[in-house]
């Protein structure tokens, strides 16, 4: 037989289990977002500012879905609201722009018609950290860089 502390162990884990799964599928749903955000912005034509802006290329929404792709990997049950990027925006080169908001800051990530990112990190109104132009950032370091401005 077992005993009514056993019970009410039992009915506590079960319980921390259904929370977390509840978390994982609202963070499931909100990368869908912020992923159907990204498509939406590869769906743009040349000229979609009409100042002459290029399409984003592949290399550019593909480098943003792997980098949403592994925040998730990352972050896993813990993505929620304040993880999705505050904005996503195309930009006039053929590359994405996404920002994030955060307890550290902000952190701009752009990504490149090339697929490279580069990256702008803000505490107030200094600019702490900027990824070299030139050669971009390892996504690695990206990734740790908006896990700082996200959980500080």
């Amino acid at each position: 037989m077992v005993s009514d502390a056993t019970v009410l162990q039992l009915r506590g884990r079960v319980s921390s289990l259904e929370e977390q799964l509840a978390q994982l599928a609202h963070g499931q749903q909100l990368l869908r977002s912020a992923r159907e955000t990204l498509d939406e912005i590869a769906q743009l034509e040349d000229d979609w500012d009409s100042y002459g802006a290029l399409r984003p290329t592949a290399a550019a929404v593909s480098a943003g879905h792997l980098l949403l792709g592994a925040l998730w990997d990352q972050l896993g049950y813990l993505v929620d609201e304040g993880t999705i990027p505050w904005a996503a925006a195309p930009l006039a080169d053929g590359g994405v722009q996404f920002e994030w908001r955060g307890p550290g800051g902000a952190i701009e990530v752009e990504i490149g018609p090339r697929g490279t990112m580069n990256y702008l990190v803000e505490r107030g109104e200094l600019t702490i950290t900027k990824s070299d132009p030139l050669t971009g950032s390892n996504p690695q370091e990206t990734l740790g860089r908006i896990r700082d401005v996200l959980q500080r």
